[in-house]
């Protein structure tokens, strides 16, 4: 999910190079195409009337590389079953390019 902070926008699609290139053999892809960047589809300021939301919140939190949100579907992600060892395994990889982008200079 994109940001409307365009710093934050920059690390997101940072974290989510990394992120594709480390689901390439994983059964769950992940695809950058699928990112909804702010102000596209339902990712626009009027879905956050009330209040403020996760990521706006996380953005303030000292040493924060990147804040968003994935979202993965029950049934299928990009044609491929979604099992709970499938999703274990975009977990671990989701671990391993957060890692890789708290490792990055």
């Amino acid at each position: 999910m994109g940001s409307e902070n365009p710093d934050n926008w920059k690390r997101i699609q940072k974290l989510a190079e990394i992120l594709k290139s480390t689901t390439s053999k994983s059964p769950l892809p992940y695809r950058t195409k699928d990112n909804v960047p702010f102000g596209t589809a339902w990712n626009t300021s009027a879905n956050f009337k009330l209040g403020t939301n996760m990521s706006k919140w996380a953005q303030e939190l000292p040493g924060n590389p990147a804040t968003t949100t994935l979202e993965v579907s029950y049934a299928n992600a990009n044609g491929a079953t979604v099992t709970a060892d499938s999703a274990r395994a975009l977990g671990h990889d989701l671990a391993r390019a957060i890692r890789k982008l708290l490792e990055e200079p």
